[in-house]
């Protein structure tokens, strides 16, 4: 049941950054104007409704984040993995949150908009990231983890350093409404690199580091279908986080094609979403299991004296 609730709030957390994903690409951050949690808005309005409807998600979303750790951790406390991620959980949904609030009530710069949405992310890959884990401890087949070879290894975590990069420099676009100042694809149109410093080479950059990143997953898949035997979880793990890239690769054309169209933003960053949490398992699935916890044994009182 626990994990079948953590599949269910691993969705809603999908659900959050999408319905994030669409404040943005409308325009409806300023929906309920400056106030929060509640809203002053014109009800009127479709952004009103837009941002409402984001807000009241994230309200049930936090208090599905917030129970599913304490029910993991009550479960498995004696195993470091749910600690760490249930605890990580509820720090990085309320870190999301903050800074969702704050943008609203103070304003923020499309910097810290851009780490809003990177925080949104890791928050997901943290409740998924459990999910996946109180599934390995519940589920009735053994677990397979453990260390590989060193050149998967860095091609795993290379790979996850590069979504990173990836991730901040296109929601910084979105943010800065330049996401069309690179048009053409996969270069830049009539000027295919853009003079430096431009929001257009900034567009550029972005899918010169999709395009390392899209490398580097391959390689993974290649090194991973060496292991399609001895460990088909990573073979698996790799075929879906490549396939996922390239649709989402192919989504970014389509953004470019339909003139940044609101269906186009949300299947972009969709895609994205599934293609982090695929890196992600993969991730976890070649850090070796953790120990059980040792229990302190019981102290032993000093000996009575004997009676002579």
């Amino acid at each position: 049941m626990l994990k079948r609730y953590a599949a269910a709030t691993s969705l809603g957390m999908l659900l959050l950054l999408v319905s994030g994903v669409l404040v943005t690409t409308t325009g409806s951050a300023a929906g309920c104007g400056n106030a929060w949690p509640f809203c002053d808005g014109d009800w009127s309005s479709l952004a009103t409704w837009i941002e409402v409807n984001h807000r009241l998600v994230t309200g049930v979303l936090g208090l599905m984040v917030a129970s599913l750790s304490i029910l993991a951790w009550r479960a498995h406390r004696e195993d470091r993995d749910v600690r760490w991620m249930a605890g990580a959980s509820v720090f990085l949904l309320l870190l999301q949150s903050w800074l969702g609030a704050a943008a609203v009530m103070w304003g923020s710069t499309p910097a810290v908009l851009a780490t809003h949405f990177g925080v949104s992310l890791a928050a997901f890959g943290a409740v998924f990231l459990l999910g996946v884990r109180l599934d390995q401890l519940e589920g009735r087949h053994a677990c397979l983890r453990g260390p590989v070879s060193p050149a998967f290894h860095r091609a795993v975590w290379g790979a996850l350093a590069l979504t990173m990069l990836v991730v901040y420099a296109g929601a910084y676009l979105r943010h800065t409404h330049t996401g069309l100042a690179c048009l053409g694809w996969p270069l830049c149109g009539e000027t295919p690199i853009p003079p430096p410093g431009t929001p257009a080479f900034l567009g550029l950059v972005h899918r010169l580091l999709a395009g390392l990143l899209l490398l580097v997953v391959a390689y993974a898949g290649h090194l991973a279908r060496r292991l399609r035997h001895e460990r088909p979880d990573l073979f698996a793990g790799s075929v879906t986080a490549l396939g996922l890239l390239v649709a989402q690769a192919l989504s970014g054309a389509l953004v470019i094609a339909t003139r940044s169209s609101i269906a186009a933003n949300v299947l972009h960053s969709a895609l994205l979403i599934g293609f982090a949490a695929s890196l992600l398992y993969l991730g976890l699935q070649i850090t070796p299991l953790p120990a059980p916890r040792r229990q302190e044994a019981p102290q032993v009182g000093p000996a009575a004296p004997s009676q002579h």
